[in-house]
């Protein structure tokens, strides 16, 4: 998975039906090549390449040398938890920076005292 297949996942979501005939036009073709095929080549549709104990193919193939080993996209899906909870303090930082400031607003009060703040207030006894 990638950026593409988050890009069509929210495209599915605003627009289904000319996704669907995007894919269909576009889909069966994207995935073929015009490399030819090797006649010696052994078949793996219906049992795995590495029949021997010794060997293990894995999901390996033409593309590894454009394989990352690293994604973003994985580290942020695999700390979902981590990421909602910094994303919660940060909003609540900055709803708490905001209201502090709406509130110095109403009253008139700043750090220093300046007009109607408390040091311009007399106490009556």
């Amino acid at each position: 998975m990638g950026l593409p297949t988050v890009g069509t996942l929210i495209a599915n979501k605003f627009a289904a039906g000319l996704l669907d005939r995007y894919l269909a036009w576009t889909g069966y073709e994207s995935q073929q090549t015009g490399e030819p095929q090797d006649p010696g080549r052994p078949a793996n549709l219906w049992s795995p390449m590495d029949d021997e104990p010794s060997q293990d193919f894995g999901a390996h193939g033409r593309f590894d040398r454009r394989a990352k080993t690293r994604s973003p996209q994985l580290w942020m899906s695999w700390h979902r938890g981590a990421l909602t909870a910094a994303a919660g303090a940060a909003a609540a930082g900055v709803g708490a920076t905001l209201g502090t400031r709406r509130r110095r607003r109403r009253t008139g009060s700043d750090r220093h005292g300046g007009a109607g703040g408390w040091s311009d207030r007399r106490v009556r006894w």
